[in-house]
């Protein structure tokens, strides 16, 4: 029992460090599949390695403030809950701005580091070239690349719709009658796994829209569905699904081109 005891949070650790490690494998992998489709120059890559530098010091200095506000601000939550677990309704006039100052300077922090890091951006994206920045612009961030129409990122999404719309089509008659409502179940579970819960997506609204998409190509004759079978697939995306956030230009030179783990791989590069 002891063992036990003892072993197991040992064992919780590795495993929330296994995970903490392949989290930050996956994220230079990400940077990395970038990078190979900027063919950055020696001098950008230098001046990105020492932008990168520059936020890991304001971020490593805001965590230390925060640090050094934190008991202060633990101190005054205590004080409160204590008043309000007495029923007060009111705080007492020097805990209420204790807190308000606290709060006003965390916030004005945040803010500060916000606009320095937003400028820096801003200065990266300046030393991008044209091709680059487009480049940029139509990177999906992802861990197997693939390169599509000139973009590198995951497999366009309307491409798995396409295949089962050419399964449909090529589908005998008494088949298809068959399975079409167990088609239609399946493709919209594999649409749900590309939309967070909370997007809310209509499941009966996206099934009955389905099965009509697949009649209309099973009416089609079999030259017209290959020539707008993409279009068709498209279509459906657009007029059926929410539309998925992208990230902006600036987002994403904050995330991957400015993150900390972009540091030593473009040492390496650079060596």
């Amino acid at each position: 029992m002891i063992i036990m005891l003892f072993n197991f949070p040992a064992s919780s650790f590795s495993l929330e460090k296994d995970f903490s490690e392949t989290e930050n494998l996956m994220e230079d992998i990400k940077i990395i599949n970038l990078l190979n489709n900027l063919d950055l120059r020696s001098e950008q890559a230098e001046f990105i390695v020492s932008k990168a530098q520059e936020i890991k010091r304001i971020r490593d200095s805001s965590k230390e403030k925060a640090r050094s506000l934190s008991p202060e601000v633990a101190e005054t939550c205590k004080t409160i809950k204590e008043e309000v677990f007495g029923k007060k309704v009111f705080i007492d006039d020097e805990t209420a701005k204790n807190f308000h100052k606290t709060k006003e300077d965390i916030e004005t922090m945040q803010k500060e580091v916000s606009e320095r890091i937003d400028y820096i951006a801003k200065s990266v994206e300046q030393q991008l070239e044209p091709f680059q920045l487009n480049a940029l612009d139509n990177y999906t961030p992802c861990i197997i690349p693939r390169i599509s129409k000139g973009r590198i990122g995951q497999a366009d999404s309307s491409e798995g719709l396409v295949k089962a719309l050419e399964r449909v089509k090529k589908m005998p008659e008494v088949r298809y009658e068959e399975h079409k409502a167990h088609l239609a179940e399946k493709l919209t579970e594999r649409i749900k796994k590309h939309y967070p819960p909370q997007e809310g997506l209509n499941e009966a609204q996206i099934k009955s829209r389905l099965l009509k998409t697949f009649e209309d190509v099973r009416d089609m004759e079999d030259v017209e569905f290959e020539l707008n079978k993409e279009d068709i697939a498209k279509g459906f995306e657009e007029t059926s699904l929410p539309k998925k956030k992208e990230m902006s230009r600036a987002a994403k030179i904050k995330k991957f081109l400015l993150s900390e783990n972009i540091i030593p791989i473009l040492k390496e590069r650079l060596d």
